[in-house]
């Protein structure tokens, strides 16, 4: 968290009294009554009552419930279930709060680290009117089981273990506890999907890390020197990777960057603004985004807080092209919003998820990270309760841009609509793949009749979106 126009030891003494007033003063006579069955029950609502965006709404997180002791217990008492009870302090606006009984799975999830075969797909209906479900390869992870046995982006599926994948049965065969399964292939062939024989076998490694920089390369198109970044997820431990990347950019003379987040759904916010600065070359003081938290936050902090650009450091561009998909989202939008007030961002692919707020990590750590309560950071863990292993993941704040504009709740809609091809999927970093394509077209002005057309005709169109970790799965249409 960059905190702006407000000194370290004023905001640690506005936190410790935000979080005497608002989420404390019983605790003292709680922890002489037994906390065996409400511990948990206990961290999600006094740290959700702290931290939550939409806590002035939400009845359930109101500081009245925590005025009388006796009636807080029995509160907590009454909702044995905590997930039920986490679900019970969301406001209905709330989509993308989430939350896992293991802190360590959620944090390494959010660091890239996962169990995981390395396969990172997207399913598709076959036909509009069918409930039989393909599943395409849109790339795998480096040193991953999916890259060792030969998957390669495009290829296409329909079977798990021999049985078809249809919209009853695809979460249970693709999302099991097992750690191995069979994927049949398939082929489209003259209008239809035809099954072959071939098959292949992935196993699940534990502490898989995916390195969210894909690729990148220099590509010398029509005299124009194309720096292009196809980066994953915004995860702090790899900025300094991430700045060398721009290094090269600038050390190779390049004038215009392509910058892949097709698959990237988040991260790191300051990842974001580090990115944003190599973009856009601001001066002093020019700002980034700003920050709304919920009220108690935004009157401790007496105004907004702002996130500036780092100055001097930009590539002097004076447009970048952007290439998004229907699940980049969050610090990949703010990337985005952020830098629109300041230069020409050229959108082109599919609109965008629409998470125009930011989360924090929460655990029970009462002191937390930087005297922030509940605030979770590697170098406590000995500080968290051994009896509680929950984290949250919840809102707390929304981002707008320097001219005030935070109204994509529906996503950003590109300027170029090119969704990508099942079947005509391309090769990452080639010119040839379809949403490079289209970003060289608009640079060079030159449309090449030897690409590939962007779509086949009657491929299917009705995607099922999933949103890992933790998230809801839906059809959209």
């Amino acid at each position: 968290m960059k905190l702006k126009q407000i000194t370290y030891p004023l905001l640690v003494g506005v936190i410790i009294l935000l979080y005497s007033c608002s989420s404390d003063p019983v605790n003292s006579e709680i922890e002489q009554v037994s906390l065996k069955d409400i511990e948990i029950q206990n961290f999600m609502w006094r740290s959700m009552n702290l931290w939550y965006y939409w806590q002035s709404r939400v009845p359930n997180l109101a500081d009245s419930k925590i005025e009388n002791t006796s009636d807080y217990i029995e509160y907590l008492n009454a909702n044995p279930e905590p997930e039920n009870f986490i679900k019970s302090l969301l406001d209905p606006e709330d989509r993308f709060t989430f939350y896992s009984d293991d802190y360590t799975e959620l944090t390494n999830t959010l660091s890239g680290i996962s169990k995981s075969n390395g396969l990172e797909f997207g399913l598709v209906l076959k036909a509009e009117d069918s409930e039989d479900v393909i599943l395409y390869t849109k790339y795998t992870v480096k040193n991953s089981d999916a890259e060792r046995q030969g998957v390669q982006r495009g290829d296409l599926f329909n079977r798990v273990n021999g049985t078809p994948i249809t919209t009853s049965n695809y979460l249970e065969l693709l999302f099991s506890t097992d750690d191995s399964y069979t994927l049949g292939k398939v082929e489209y062939v003259d209008g239809d999907f035809v099954n072959r024989e071939e098959s292949v076998l992935l196993t699940k490694e534990e502490n898989l890390a995916e390195h969210p920089i894909y690729l990148d390369t220099v590509l010398t198109v029509e005299e124009k020197k194309i720096g292009y970044l196809m980066y994953n997820a915004f995860i702090a431990n790899y900025d300094t990777e991430v700045m060398a990347v721009f290094d090269e950019f600038q050390s190779n003379g390049v004038n215009e960057v392509v910058l892949d987040l097709r698959y990237n759904s988040g991260g790191s916010t300051a990842s974001a603004r580090k990115i944003a600065s190599r973009i856009y070359n601001a001066t002093e003081e020019t700002v980034f985004a700003r920050q709304d938290w919920n009220e108690k936050w935004n009157e401790a902090f007496g105004s907004q807080l702002e996130d500036y650009f780092d100055t001097n450091k930009g590539l002097n561009l004076q447009r970048v092209y952007i290439l998004t998909e229907t699940t980049s989202a969050s610090a990949s939008e703010l990337l985005i919003n952020g830098l629109d007030p300041h230069m020409q961002v050229i959108h082109i692919g599919d609109t965008t998820r629409g998470k125009n707020e930011f989360s924090i990590t929460l655990v029970d750590d009462v002191s937390g990270y930087s005297n922030f309560p509940f605030l979770y950071h590697p170098s406590r863990e000995s500080f968290i309760n051994s009896n509680v292993s929950w984290a949250l993941q919840p809102l707390v704040g929304r981002y707008e841009n320097s001219i005030g504009f935070s109204d994509y709740t529906n996503g950003l809609v590109p300027d170029f609509i090119q969704s990508e091809s099942v079947l005509n999927m391309g090769q990452l970093g080639s010119t040839s793949e379809p949403l490079l394509a289209k970003a060289i077209e608009h640079i060079t002005g030159v449309v090449s009749t030897s690409r590939e057309p962007y779509k086949l005709e009657n491929e299917p169109k009705n995607t099922i979106e999933f949103k890992r970790p933790f998230m809801d799965v839906t059809i959209k249409n």
